[in-house]
């Protein structure tokens, strides 16, 4: 007998934890980016 979520091939908190990793990243580049994009905007208003 095979249990629900006791697969081998993946288990149970291992979809949980890729989308954790994922949302992490998206956070994470999220973050470098807007940080870059508010440096180029402060340049250009201290450049005037």
């Amino acid at each position: 007998m095979a249990l629900p979520g006791g697969g081998s091939s993946e288990p149970p908190g291992g979809a949980l934890r890729q989308l954790g990793r994922l949302f992490a990243f998206a956070v994470l580049f999220a973050w470098l980016l807007s940080a870059g994009v508010w440096q180029l905007i402060v340049e250009r208003m201290t450049s005037r």
